[in-house]
């Protein structure tokens, strides 16, 4: 009995040295100590089962227990439902994010709750099945958290319990109500919010599940500071409900990606995330002009990528080109907003693509640049892609993994790039009709035919004030040709102007219709009042001409006049 006696004191002491030891590995720096609090019902608390986790406890991250003590992260982090809380995507957040800075240390405050409805997210909300106030036990846990460390974000999952009919109408509002409450609270009006879709196992059995998910998608065009990530691929425990194990652990990577890439910004306004694919090169040197601008307005996108794409012969050296003129100026473009990416970063993001167009129906390899389209749609949701050339890389890349379309939003240049490539876009016109596709075949005109015109707004004339005496950007623009054509920019300005989710609105790039060919597919609007030389929905681009040159203008004017 004594011999028992003394290996529990034994087993005690031992366990007090280990409490020890992690209380002396929370830094006494709170700017050193980032939290983050874990948020939602089921699938972000954890159903996987344990015996299939294969992420262990990081040394530097440390999770919130329910009495409010730190401890090391292990699963499972939650306990909202003891009998059944297993492996979520907590745990391998944290080791990602502790991964990547390897002067911090993570602590976790785990505070999601099975079954909750975003109803219950609210100042007083109550779930009944828990007993338990889900929003205001979050902010008390938060807050106790916060004497130790720094909050550093939110990760999310939920919106199960609020695919019905009377509730989904109203959760882009309950949502973004959430945020804005809890950053209020937190006193962090910046604070970075990271959501993921509902799984494709619940939503193919859930008529409302799809509209959740198009709010959550939506969600970084509508709440500064804040991403989506993809849940396209991941798999169920077997209750068609919840993530299993492997599946859970993949997410918390996705999550903490999409984490890094909300803080990196260095300003709070969501920049779309954008990937060009450009026939820079080949016959036609408008290309030259359309990435020009593109760069002057690089700080309002967020670049992933320069493709160098068919037809002709269209290299990565001609990107890098424009990119040294671009690094000459870049000293007065960052005097007027620090968010312009280096010369470097854009070097790093520019990828050869296809150097032939689609030769058989079906793609047939993947290039370097359709590779680089795969990895960046995998991580989180949305990625435009501006198709300036043939429209060959996408094409790759989704018949490589078609689950990417999820988070593509395609605006192609048509007309004679189709010409050059038609496989390539018959296959993604026939095969993938579900594809969130603009396809411009004549509104792009709009860039140069029409519009006012009149004195320094001519195609000449506004080169000549305009842009050739300003930068490096400026005398490259005008080498390459001394007049307006840059039919690709159109698609640039799509996302500069109006609202990017909504094709059918007015904005710089145009406007476009929906047709019976799928329900993510827009085109040319053919209203004859939107007509300019024989080019239907060109008027939609030009009736905007002087607003966007004007404004265009003042850009150049912050570059060294040559």
């Amino acid at each position: 009995m004594r011999s028992i006696r003394t290996i529990l004191v034994l087993i005690m002491a031992l366990l007090v040295q280990v409490v020890c030891l992690q209380a002396q590995d929370i830094p006494s720096n709170k700017e050193k100590f980032h939290l983050y609090l874990l948020i939602g019902q089921s699938n972000m608390a954890g159903r996987g089962k344990l015996q299939n986790a294969s992420e262990k406890g990081h040394v530097r991250v440390f999770s919130l227990d329910q009495e409010g003590k730190w401890v090391q992260a292990q699963h499972p982090l939650h306990f909202d439902k003891p009998d059944i809380v297993g492996v979520g995507p907590g745990l391998s957040f944290g080791n990602a994010m502790v991964e990547a800075d390897p002067d911090v240390t993570i602590g976790l405050i785990p505070c999601a709750v099975g079954g909750s409805s975003i109803k219950t997210w609210t100042e007083g909300g109550y779930h009944s099945q828990t007993r338990s106030h889900p929003y205001d036990d979050a902010l008390k846990r938060a807050r106790i958290a916060l004497q130790n460390g720094t909050l550093k974000g939110i990760i999310w999952h939920q919106g199960e319990s609020d695919s019905k009919p009377e509730d989904y109408p109203l959760h882009a509002v309950r949502l973004q109500n959430m945020i804005a409450s809890l950053r209020h609270e937190l006193n962090a009006p910046d604070l970075p919010f990271v959501a993921a879709t509902l799984p494709s196992f619940f939503t193919g059995r859930n008529e409302w599940g799809d509209s959740i998910n198009q709010v959550l998608m939506e969600l970084p065009f509508e709440v500064t500071a804040t991403a989506c990530v993809s849940s396209q691929g991941l798999h169920h425990n077997g209750d068609t409900i919840h993530f299993d194990a492997p599946s859970a652990e993949e997410l918390g990577k996705r999550y903490a990606k999409a984490m890094q890439s909300v803080q990196l910004r260095k300003s709070t306004i969501n920049r779309p995330r954008v990937i060009i694919s450009t026939d820079i090169g080949g016959s036609d040197p408008d290309d030259y002009q359309s990435l020009v601008h593109l760069l002057m307005y690089a700080d309002r996108l967020q670049l992933e990528g320069l493709i160098a794409s068919p037809p002709h012969a269209g290299r990565t050296k001609h990107i890098e080109e424009v990119i040294g003129a671009y690094r000459k100026d870049l000293a007065k473009l960052m005097e007027n907003n620090s968010d312009y990416p280096s010369a470097d970063e854009l070097i790093d993001i520019t990828k050869q693509g296809a150097t032939e167009v689609q030769s058989t129906p079906l793609p047939d390899h993947l290039s370097e640049g359709a590779r680089h389209i795969v990895e960046k749609a995998g991580e989180f949701t949305p990625l435009f892609v501006l198709v300036w050339g043939s429209i060959t890389d996408v094409a790759q890349a989704v018949h490589y993994d078609p689950s990417i379309k999820e988070s593509l939003r395609v605006y192609s240049i048509g007309s004679w790039n189709t010409r050059q490539d038609s496989l390539a876009r018959n296959y993604l016109f026939e095969q993938h009709p579900d594809l969130w596709w603009v396809e411009s075949n004549t509104t792009f005109r709009g860039m140069y035919m029409g519009g006012n015109q009149s004195g320094n707004w001519g195609n000449e004339s506004f080169v000549e004030a305009q842009v050739k005496p300003y930068g490096a950007l400026g005398k490259l623009f005008w080498e390459k040709k001394n007049d307006i054509k840059m039919g690709d920019t159109p698609s640039v300005f799509y996302l500069l102007s109006g609202d990017p989710l909504d094709p059918t609105g007015p904005g710089w790039g145009g406007s476009y219709i929906a047709t019976d060919h799928g329900p993510n597919y827009w085109t040319d609007n053919p209203d004859p009042s939107l007509i300019e030389n024989n080019r239907p929905g060109a008027k939609t681009v030009n009736q905007h001409r002087q607003s966007y040159l004007a404004d265009w203008a003042v850009r150049m004017k912050w570059l060294k006049k040559n």
